[in-house]
């Protein structure tokens, strides 16, 4: 059966509260108004005022909305779900195919349920093949530097570093202006300290892992220069291809170079020239 409102109860076409005024208005093309007497165009339902709560998915405790695509090939839903967690499904089915989440302490997983430890966003692959991106950045730029990534420490937000490009060279730019800096002086050592360190050979034990890799072992490092070598769940860890020690390969060559030049100077001096 249906029921029919009749337009004399209100001054616009719609459904009234107990003091007569409107409050769900039904447009000519069965649009509907909630806390307005019109819909924002390109809409069906238009709420103001207030929130929307659909209930009773999972036995009556979880709470979300069902999308429909336009298509009609199937449902999407987001939910809150038990414990807090918001998900986002593509299923009209709470939790049979989620997407991703939000869970109760803010952390963001993508193609998993599970956030991987304290990390605020994991992203799982939806598969196990090779060569293929897990995630894409894309930019629209086509010209000058662009930054790609920032990377920021602090509650300031204070900027440390970008992955950029420059139309030629991808890179990991890191923040190096003079105006951060103070007590500057003049690097020594550097061919005292280049001497020390040990490049290796070696094999990676875990299986499918390539054999005779090339790099350092982070205890030998961690000897010569301990602020270069980090630790997390009893792993070391090393800085990809020692970055950090550039400047000191530098400030070697610089030292080699004087003393070949000084070497230059006697060896002209014993030749009469």
């Amino acid at each position: 059966m249906t029921t029919k409102i009749p337009v004399e109860l209100s001054s616009t076409p719609g459904i009234v509260d107990g003091s007569n005024a409107t409050a769900i208005t039904i447009d000519s093309s069965e649009n509907v108004a909630i806390g307005t007497t019109s819909v924002l165009s390109g809409n069906k339902l238009d709420v103001r005022g207030g929130n929307i709560m659909v209930g009773g998915f999972g036995g009556g405790t979880d709470y979300g909305l069902i999308l429909t695509p336009d298509d009609g090939s199937g449902y999407y839903n987001i939910a809150n779900i038990t414990g807090g967690h918001l998900t986002f499904n593509n299923s009209s089915t709470i939790g049979s195919t989620e997407r991703m989440r939000i869970n109760s302490s803010g952390q963001v997983a993508i193609g998993t349920t599970s956030p991987d430890g304290v990390s605020n966003l994991t992203v799982k692959s939806a598969n196990s093949t090779a060569g293929q991106e897990l995630v894409s950045i894309h930019h629209t730029a086509t010209s000058g530097t662009v930054y790609f990534m920032s990377f920021m420490t602090e509650a300031s937000g204070a900027d440390r570093g970008y992955i950029t490009y420059n139309q030629s060279v991808m890179a990991l730019a890191t923040a190096s202006d003079i105006s951060l800096k103070e007590n500057i002086r003049d690097l020594t050592g550097g061919l005292d300290l280049i001497k020390q360190i040990k490049p290796r050979v070696f094999d990676w034990k875990e299986e499918g892992k390539n054999s005779d890799q090339v790099g350092f072992i982070a205890q030998e490092i961690e000897e010569i220069k301990p602020e270069w070598v980090y630790e997390k769940e009893g792993i070391k860890l090393l800085s990809s291809n020692l970055p950090d020690s550039i400047p000191y390969l530098i400030k070697a060559i610089q030292e080699q170079q004087t003393q070949i030049e000084a070497l230059q100077a006697e060896i002209n001096t014993l030749k009469g020239e």
